[in-house]
């Protein structure tokens, strides 16, 4: 996947730091094997020095939030499923089915994330480092501060250079250990 290069500038001493950590699909694993979405933003790590990918912690009254609307959603794709369901599967084919199968694995993955919530007992951490010595306001959280120099940092991309990733899928044990690549 071909993607413009994304970075952070510092204003003052001209450091940057890439974006492409962020790029990728990341899951905690439950005890029982379900999956929950980990969502991840770049702040400062003091244990690495520098901008890292950093776990962002949902609250459970935000995934409660989506279920509902999740279940809202559910609700609407399967209007279109159930009366005539051959018709449908001719006419409207794949789209309502594929719209009601990413709904089911949305609802999985906050049900599950809900359980992670539960049981975490540690604070958000740094992915690459495991340090709980993080910044927790999101480096795309304006104004931001170089925590070395002081300089302001700015978010750019690159107009002439794009980068082409190998999208992985990185697993978590709940407390925000790595654990494994999970295979396409």
């Amino acid at each position: 996947m071909s993607m413009p290069h994304l970075y952070l500038k510092c204003a003052s001493c001209n450091e940057e730091w890439s974006l492409g950590s962020l790029v990728g699909r990341s899951s905690y694993q439950l005890p029982d094997g379900s999956l929950a979405q980990l969502h991840k933003t770049l702040s400062w790590c003091n244990s690495c020095g520098c901008y890292s990918p950093v776990e962002k912690m949902e609250s459970k009254e935000s995934l409660h939030t989506k279920l509902g609307s999740l279940f809202v959603d559910a609700s609407e794709a399967e209007k279109f499923i159930h009366p005539l369901i051959l018709f449908i599967f001719k006419i409207f084919g794949k789209k309502a089915c594929e719209r009601l199968r990413d709904i089911q694995r949305e609802v999985s993955e906050n049900q599950a994330s809900l359980k992670m919530l539960s049981s975490r007992k540690s604070p958000p951490k740094c992915l690459n480092c495991g340090s709980t010595d993080i910044s927790h306001k999101s480096a795309f959280e304006p104004p931001e501060y170089h925590p070395n120099c002081g300089g302001e940092v700015t978010r750019h991309e690159s107009n002439d250079l794009r980068i082409i990733y190998r999208l992985q899928h990185r697993i978590y044990d709940v407390e925000g250990h790595f654990l494994h690549l999970k295979e396409s």
